[in-house]
């Protein structure tokens, strides 16, 4: 099926328990992306590297005038929810976008999309003849209804969802095709080739290095494997950012004390470094706008 698709990395051997090569997809985002990429300043002009997931990255980015969006993922299938949200974004009206996902009469209702079929890639056509191969279209594999409830529940804080003008903005700049690697995060270094002003991760350092037992054993893995390698190659010029870890009210998952052993691991290693630093930044929670979420960050400085 998708192995045939000559962008599918055969190779590529799933690190970790929760992600596959081939997986069902997150339709939206739960972060807050919107809030998180405020504070990484103007992003007119910038290239810029982002985990596939749901394409709300990538569109976020574009959204603020990213100059290019390349992405990745170790889940092939996420490529096919991104591709289906472009050309749904380029060729469709904000109405109709929200009545697909979101709707009552007409939710996720095939007549909506299959005018676009020709604009389709052949892996897309997989995807698409997937979802439709069963009548319960809210349950079935390629697809997660978790977060199909409604545009302000269970999603992120998204602009172009939020924001029509967004949407229209995005209709008009979005590129036909955002370039798409199957890799996982520790062998990106290798894979990539590009020069980079801001590299995002998500969250996917939740689910790395989770059979060490202390989180500076895991953070100076990441770095070392990753973080390092990226910010030597791949970083435009030697000044860039990477956010590398996203945690929902300052917790990432089960790692236990992550943020204060960050904080201790992070002051360590900014004494070590002129080029380097480590830093953090907070905003409104995704889903409670009492709490905080926090972004974990390497700034390169140049040299």
């Amino acid at each position: 099926m998708y192995k045939s698709m000559p962008d599918f990395n055969r190779n590529l051997q799933s690190r970790h328990t929760l992600f596959h090569t081939m997986d069902r997809v997150y339709v939206f985002s739960n972060e807050n992306i919107r809030d998180c990429l405020d504070q990484l300043g103007d992003m007119r002009g910038k290239r810029v590297l982002s985990v596939c997931a749901s394409g709300d990255h990538a569109f976020e980015c574009y959204a603020r005038g990213a100059s290019r969006v390349d992405t990745f993922d170790i889940n092939y299938t996420q490529k096919n929810m991104m591709e289906l949200k472009l050309h749904m974004i380029r060729n469709l009206p904000y109405e109709e976008f929200l009545e697909y996902f979101f709707g009552c009469s007409r939710r996720m209702s095939p007549d909506i999309i299959t005018p676009l079929w020709d604009l389709f890639s052949d892996s897309l056509k997989i995807f698409y003849s997937q979802v439709y191969s069963n009548d319960n279209v809210y349950h079935i594999g390629p697809m997660i209804s978790a977060n199909l409830t409604s545009p302000n529940r269970n999603v992120g804080n998204i602009s172009y969802i939020q924001d029509f003008s967004v949407y229209e903005r995005l209709a008009r700049t979005l590129p036909e095709k955002i370039k798409f690697t199957h890799t996982d995060l520790e062998t990106l270094p290798s894979v990539i080739s590009g020069k980079y002003d801001i590299i995002l991760f998500s969250n996917i350092f939740d689910y790395m290095y989770t059979q060490l037992q202390q989180n500076e054993l895991a953070l100076t893995k990441l770095y070392d494997n990753v973080l390092a390698p990226l910010a030597k190659n791949n970083l435009n010029n030697q000044t860039g950012t990477i956010v590398f870890d996203y945690m929902w009210g300052h917790r990432a998952l089960d790692r236990i004390h992550l943020l204060e052993d960050y904080f201790y691991w992070a002051n360590k290693f900014n004494a070590k470094h002129r080029d380097k630093q480590m830093g953090y930044l907070t905003f409104n929670a995704a889903w409670d706008t009492a709490k905080q979420d926090c972004a974990l960050l390497l700034r390169c400085n140049g040299r």
